[in-house]
């Protein structure tokens, strides 16, 4: 199982308290739902892409990810639910120890730079878990394939020829 830039425990609310270049890259992405909350195709693009630079960590690996989001058909069928009350949890209760007691060889891949899951949640699940390894990208983000497409397909490429 590869969990890639995610985390399986929630993320805390202070997760990147002392982390000043986190708060004002993600101010701008956070700022297209405050000033116009209303859930649309339109807004959930100009989210993904005003908030690029919180996403992608490397300035030079911006364009492609920018590139890419051109061909995205976004919706906002997620964040009408949100909304409403009624989109399912994202992780099912206990999900660490569910996973841990799975015994399946885990990798989780992460950006050290990632601003929406902070990589200490990728580092202690992998300390905590037995069956669970982490390899960090250095120099990566929440797009971690974006920002180091190499590195991730080699993490990927090694952890499942292990397997």
């Amino acid at each position: 199982m590869i969990i890639a830039s995610s985390s399986i425990p929630p993320v805390p609310a202070d997760a990147f308290d002392g982390w000043p270049e986190a708060a004002r890259l993600r101010a701008a992405g956070d700022a297209v739902w405050a000033n116009d909350p209303e859930p649309s195709p339109r807004l959930t693009r100009a989210a993904a892409i005003t908030g690029a630079p919180a996403n992608v960590w490397r300035p030079q690996a911006r364009a492609e990810y920018l590139s890419r989001l051109r061909t995205v058909r976004f919706s906002a069928d997620w964040a009408l639910a949100l909304r409403a009350g009624v989109l399912p949890p994202a992780r099912p209760e206990n999900s660490q120890a569910r996973l841990a007691s799975l015994g399946t060889p885990i990798l989780l891949l992460h950006g050290r730079q990632d601003m929406t899951f902070p990589v200490t949640l990728a580092e202690d699940a992998a300390t905590e878990m037995a069956n669970a390894r982490a390899v960090i990208l250095d120099q990566a983000g929440h797009m971690a394939h974006i920002d180091d497409p190499r590195g991730w397909l080699t993490a990927v490429t090694s952890f499942l020829a292990e397997g």
